[in-house]
């Protein structure tokens, strides 16, 4: 297991957490318990490998996975354009080069 703070996320979520309690929903105990959590974030993995390769494995993914979130929604954007069979192709090439770039990052790690 692999605990880490960031600090942007933790300020994302004091934010969040400052707005519940204003807004009533949440308690004062909640809020100290949620205030001491903010910004931490745990892996587990079954790799044996140091802190820091862990946490660059993690921002890799979490890239791939933008990307990946990126294209979803200009493919819902654009969904009722995809009316030929080269605009089909084009979106399941961009899928599959998304996936071999998620493997090629596992495996460098």
């Amino acid at each position: 297991m692999y605990m880490y703070e960031d600090q942007d996320l933790k300020l994302e979520e004091l934010k969040t957490i400052f707005r519940k309690r204003e807004e009533g929903k949440i308690n004062d105990e909640d809020y100290s318990l949620k205030q001491k959590r903010a910004g931490r974030f745990l892996i587990i993995s079954n790799y044996d490998i140091g802190k820091k390769e862990m946490y660059e494995l993690y921002k890799k993914e979490r890239s791939i996975e933008k990307l990946f979130d990126a294209y979803k929604t200009t493919l819902d954007a654009d969904k009722l354009y995809l009316h030929d069979d080269e605009s089909v192709l084009w979106t399941y090439i961009c899928g599959i080069s998304l996936i071999i770039r998620l493997l090629q990052n596992i495996e460098s790690s």
